[in-house]
């Protein structure tokens, strides 16, 4: 990305984003006796701008380099938390005590740190495909940024949310039962 290449060294990197206004002069379609029909492209086709690193490069200039350390940087501190949660879960399992009350918080710091990670993705890709306007300009269509979650990820989210849930009930009632005579 952006970060890792040095002011004079031109960039390959790709933006992702959503063709709309598509311009349908180029292409026309007919039926199997010749005749003409209409067709239009839904808006929102998604689309990826990949620019090279040869010939044209882009290069990347101070506030190309400042966003993707603003996208990267947390990204990469969402993950060291992720894997810290991993390991403190990994101790308790070790010590033959998963059902410990400080791992049903961290199943749902985990959940909560997999939907920051996607949040800050999300409007990541939204911001970078603003540069699009300052570095190309496409022809026969509009190119969008448009806010894209990624269901898989929101799902397991959830499921983390819930799993600590079953986690919290389930210490609770060990320690209820650990209690009964």
């Amino acid at each position: 990305m952006f970060l890792i290449a040095a002011p004079s060294e031109k960039l390959s990197f790709a933006v992702l984003g959503y063709a709309s206004d598509i311009d349908t002069t180029a292409f026309s379609v007919h039926d199997r006796q010749g005749r003409s029909l209409d067709f239009a492209f839904p808006d929102g086709i998604p689309v990826t701008l990949q620019f090279p690193a040869s010939g044209n490069g882009v290069r990347a200039g101070l506030v190309q380099r400042a966003f993707a350390a603003m996208v990267i940087v947390p990204c990469f501190l969402v993950g060291l938390f992720f894997i810290k949660q991993l390991r403190d879960i990994m101790k308790t399992v070790d010590q033959d005590d998963p059902f410990a009350v400080a791992n049903a918080r961290r199943i749902r710091i985990i959940g909560l740190l997999i939907l920051a990670f996607e949040l800050i993705v999300c409007f990541g890709r939204l911001a970078m495909s603003g540069f699009v306007d300052i570095m190309a300009r496409p022809e026969g269509f509009n190119f969008n940024g448009r806010i894209h979650l990624d269901l898989e990820l929101l799902v397991v989210a959830i499921a983390m949310l819930v799993l600590s849930e079953v986690f919290r009930h389930g210490t609770r009632l060990r320690d209820e039962q650990s209690l009964t005579i």
